[in-house]
């Protein structure tokens, strides 16, 4: 009998209990999706709810063996999504924990294998916060080692106060946001201040916009996390594809207390502000961010939980000079009575009208809103590495579950140890928003592949993770 934590006896049982490998099938059978053929270690279990009457499907996802401090963590880079991700949790956990760990394989299916600039980037950024020595660190490298330092110490500059300043720059357009996703948690256990200087490209395809890091991800992770209310993130320069050359600085003080706090966000609550936010910068005339809110806005009348918030909407449309390249960009946020922000965004292309742009960025908003989650598709894989340093047990309501963050589990488990349990509820309304989702024509629209429709529960315990002193 397995009972899932926190429902007690009434009303639920288990109809079925089925120990089996929800992925290996005979190989006369074909497996008719591939993307989930990593989670190998899967446990299903079928739990019938009969209050309600809904079927749930309960996956446990738990690591049985640590290792101790000693040993090195093998990582295959080409498990789940694939792709820079496992690279970027990777090196956050191995430094964070104090542990050698080797990737292989690094992006193994992708069209150019191996570590590209950001990846790169990413790995020395948060060597130089902690140190340590990383091995295979070129570009190309499918292979990479790193090994902590004997005696962990803080790497300080002496001449700016006692603050540590470190400067990521990809050289290149890669992601800025991709950059801070791994050294952000990092840097809040430092015991001293760290000032990033990142430089790269502030809105790139396949990845969160800087407007998006600043206007959603941040703010659900000071309010629900417990970082300090005096992290500091400034745009200094926007870049983007293919001259890169944009620039963020970052300041982040140490935890206010040692540990994350586990985050719950599963009560949505009703839509209470709505906020849009379009641009042009470098030689991109005014215009085109005016069609892109303006369809955006023309789109979301369709929206029921949203017509009353759209006359009240804040609109602030920008001409940004001070940038390397010329773009265009779009986001909308929309805040809850629950604390909940879900957000959409769309990235300006030449061969796209901007009206066609901003329609799809209102369409990614209005998915994450019908579907009913407290997290949008961009955030949900974001919050599994905190969730697993946090101290105690965190739940956050999702819709359609990404392979990003089916991945982001997988890899947090095997380095942390930290136990998490995915819950799928009925599925009807976040199966309609993944077709709307699926509708979305842009290049840019993310974590397509794989995906898990229905509405899941992500419990998980986290390590309650402090400072290690060695």
């Amino acid at each position: 009998m397995v009972r899932l934590k926190g429902q007690g006896a009434q009303g639920i049982r288990i109809a079925e209990e089925r120990k089996v490998n929800i992925l290996r099938r005979p190989e006369s059978q074909p497996n008719p999706n591939p993307y989930h053929n990593y989670l190998s270690h899967l446990t299903l279990y079928s739990v019938v709810r009969f209050t309600h009457r809904a079927i749930f499907f309960a996956v446990h996802i738990s690591n049985p063996t640590m290792l101790d401090n000693s040993s090195r963590i093998q990582i295959d880079g080409s498990r789940g999504e694939g792709g820079g991700q496992i690279v970027r949790n990777a090196i956050a956990y191995a430094v964070l924990l104090h542990r050698a760990i080797s990737i292989h394989s690094i992006r193994a299916g992708r069209s150019k294998p191996g570590l590209r600039a950001q990846h790169l980037t990413c790995l020395r950024l948060c060597r130089d916060i902690v140190g340590g020595t990383l091995t295979g660190d070129a570009v190309g490298s499918r292979e990479i080692s790193y090994d902590p330092p004997r005696k962990q110490t803080v790497l300080v500059d002496q001449h700016v106060d006692g603050i540590n300043h470190v400067v990521g720059d990809t050289g290149t357009a890669g992601s800025i946001c991709l950059l801070l996703q791994a050294a952000l948690p990092v840097a809040l256990y430092s015991k001293v201040p760290i000032q990033m200087e990142l430089r790269g490209g502030t809105n790139a395809s396949m990845a969160p916009q800087v407007d998006y890091l600043t206007g959603v991800m941040m703010p659900i992770a000071v309010a629900n996390f417990g970082l300090s209310t005096d992290i500091l993130v400034e745009i200094s320069r926007r870049g983007f594809y293919p001259k890169g050359g944009g620039c963020i600085n970052v300041l982040i003080p140490p935890l206010p207390r040692q540990k994350l706090r586990p985050i719950r966000l599963t009560n949505r609550g009703q839509i209470a502000k709505l906020r849009v936010s379009a641009f042009s910068a470098g030689n991109c005339p005014l215009w085109v961010a005016n069609q892109m809110a303006s369809a955006a806005m023309e789109e979301l009348k369709a929206c029921a939980e949203l017509k009353h918030v759209l006359c009240k909407a804040n609109v602030d449309i920008a001409l940004d000079s001070c940038a390397i390249g010329s773009a265009s960009g779009i986001i909308l946020i929309a805040e809850t009575t629950t604390g909940c922000i879900l957000g959409g965004s769309g990235l300006g292309d030449r061969k796209i009208k901007p009206q066609k742009t901003g329609v799809e960025c209102a369409k990614e908003l209005m998915s994450a809103i019908h579907s009913g989650g407290c997290v949008d598709g961009w955030l949900q894989d974001q919050v599994i590495l905190f969730m697993a340093l946090a101290d105690g047990v965190s739940e956050i309501l999702t819709s359609c579950l990404t392979l990003h963050t089916q991945s982001a589990m997988d890899i947090a488990s095997k380095m942390t140890g930290a136990e998490f349990e995915v819950i799928r509820l009925d599925g009807d309304r976040s199966e309609n928003s993944a077709s709307l989702f699926k509708d979305c024509s842009l290049p840019y629209v993310y974590g397509v592949e794989g995906l898990v429709t229905g509405n899941h529960l992500i419990r998980c315990k986290g390590i309650g993770h402090m400072p290690i002193a060695v």
